[in-house]
């Protein structure tokens, strides 16, 4: 159930923050020890200045979408706490192009 919500706070900040009709490209991948899921979107991106406070609880960037929700500021903080739960973490990855770019990354384990 928290990877679900991990999923779904990354997949709906993403639609949230892009143009109508645009692109959020996913992508999973892994090796033996992790696997990692990236989502990319077609958005203004993240501004510099709030890069560094995303992940924390009820922190809103500089560009709120204009949309009819609104956010409370907690799906990153919450999915970052539980991706480290598991023993993972969210990154916020560069992207020279317009949008956001979001790496999960979870430890593989062997039953």
């Amino acid at each position: 159930e928290k990877i679900q919500t991990i999923i779904d706070n990354l997949l709906s900040n993403a639609i949230k923050f892009s143009p109508p009709c645009s692109n959020i490209e996913i992508k999973i991948s892994h090796d033996k020890k992790c696997v990692k899921l990236d989502i990319k979107d077609s958005g203004a991106g993240i501004h510099k200045l709030d890069r560094d406070k995303i992940f924390e609880p009820f922190y809103q960037g500089q560009s709120i979408p204009d949309t009819h929700v609104k956010g409370t500021g907690l799906g990153l903080s919450i999915a970052q706490e539980f991706a480290l739960a598991h023993g993972g973490r969210i990154f916020l990855m560069n992207f020279p192009e317009p949008g956001s770019y979001f790496r999960l990354v979870l430890p593989m384990q062997n039953n």
